[in-house]
């Protein structure tokens, strides 16, 4: 075998190597991630009304305001805290509790979310999901969307919101 034929052979088995290392990783991370895909893809279907395989504006902000008014659960036109808590998170979260609504989407921070701070807040995470600026969401730039935020809005289970007990 000459020098070359070996340097050839080595390269191949550096590259099998590295396939078979990212196929791994990929299944690892499915492992770990392939519900919250699931449940986001599934969640874009609900979404994606007119079935054009997009979601834009219009079906993102109903979709948001259907989510408003089932968490306003005393119907007085406000979210508080305590709904949030009680009402956006079912068993599948195993306990743990959001980290931002009040610090991010309460923008008066009087511990009460307001439609108008609610608009304001999704119109922003739209904005910031529609990585390619078509005015729609696809469903990559969706997943992104829902995995980002199930990322940054639980925190440990044994954490309380800002000033409650």
């Amino acid at each position: 075998m000459t020098v070359q034929q070996i340097k050839d052979f080595l390269k191949d088995i550096a590259l099998i190597i590295l396939l078979f290392l990212g196929i791994l990783a990929l299944a690892v991370f499915m492992d770990a991630h392939g519900e919250e895909f699931s449940e986001a893809e599934a969640m874009f279907v609900k979404i994606d009304t007119n079935k054009d395989t997009f979601i834009d504006v219009t079906e993102f902000n109903a979709w948001h305001l259907a989510m408003y008014d089932d968490l306003d659960t005393d119907r007085d036109g406000l979210l508080s805290s305590k709904e949030c808590k009680e009402s956006c998170f079912s068993d599948d979260t195993k306990g743990k509790v959001p980290r931002y609504p009040f610090e991010t989407i309460d923008s008066d921070y009087n511990k009460l979310i307001t439609v108008s701070e609610y608009v304001a807040y999704i119109k922003q995470q739209f904005r910031v999901s529609d990585r390619n600026e078509d005015r729609v969401l696809d469903k990559k730039e969706f997943i992104a969307l829902h995995a980002g935020l199930d990322e940054r809005s639980f925190i440990a289970e044994d954490t309380q919101f800002k000033g409650e007990e």
